[in-house]
């Protein structure tokens, strides 16, 4: 369907830009949106190594910690905010 063939899309990005944080985060809302959580939690974590005040990532990521019951883990990433 269209989500594997995005996901699919941004990671050929990934294999010829790694370090680019934003196809990291992009493939991590996919993922997200498939609910794929843990898969979307390692990519929005990749991101955040890219780039530490990566604003959506933290957010996103922030609330999937929230979603698992996280709290304190959400709390971390917003302040990063």
């Amino acid at each position: 369907g269209l989500f594997d063939e995005a996901i699919a899309e941004f990671q050929i990005a990934i294999s010829m830009e790694p370090d680019h944080p934003y196809f990291h985060y992009n493939r991590a809302h996919l993922l997200k949106q498939r609910n794929q959580i843990e898969e979307a939690r390692s990519a929005f974590q990749r991101s955040l190594e890219k780039d530490p005040d990566y604003a959506q990532a933290l957010y996103y990521l922030g609330e999937l910690e929230l979603t698992a019951g996280n709290t304190e883990a959400m709390v971390e990433l917003w302040e990063r905010l």
